[in-house]
């Protein structure tokens, strides 16, 4: 296990456990809506290239979230989207902030490079099999993707939305 400060959260992480996990698993979030396939097919252009650097450290493919949300689109036509990546590791602390649930776990987000804001999680959920019986926590992530798929971008806001 390496152990890192990044940004507010110290974290114990196994880069390649979490690269043998993620090769268990298939391409994209599971879903099929036109956003989530609008974020597999806009790629490189979803996180600037420090995210990637970070991912890659870490042992994560960003071509496999375990979830993606999509809020809203901005008046810049960018997509505001969050979702997170699991990792095998352990939160060991949380540095200033606002930490919730036992001093474990941040759901405030953290600037983390042009365009993205990243936290960590310990609440670990929608866990892919390919962790089970393994130590996880939750790269969690908001970033701004541009609509890149040839077909007509949804509405906003959603219906029920």
């Amino acid at each position: 296990m390496i152990e890192r400060q990044i940004a507010r959260w110290k974290i114990k992480y196994d880069p390649e456990a979490t690269r043998a996990c993620f090769a268990r698993m298939p391409f994209g979030s599971g879903c099929d809506c036109s956003e989530c396939r609008n974020f597999n097919a806009a790629g490189e252009r979803c996180f600037p290239s420090e995210f990637f650097e970070l991912a890659k450290e870490l042992g994560i493919d960003p071509t496999k979230p375990a979830e993606l949300c999509h809020y809203n689109k901005l008046s810049s036509g960018l997509y505001d989207t969050h979702g997170w990546y699991h990792m095998v590791g352990s939160l060991q602390e949380i540095v200033g902030g606002m930490p919730y649930r036992d001093n474990r776990g941040s759901v405030h987000f953290a600037h983390f490079a042009p365009g993205v804001e990243i936290g960590f999680d310990d609440h670990a959920q929608l866990v892919n099999e390919a962790f089970n019986g393994l130590q996880v926590i939750e790269l969690k992530f908001a970033t701004l993707v541009p609509w890149v798929l040839d077909e007509p971008e949804p509405e906003w806001p959603l219906p029920g939305g």
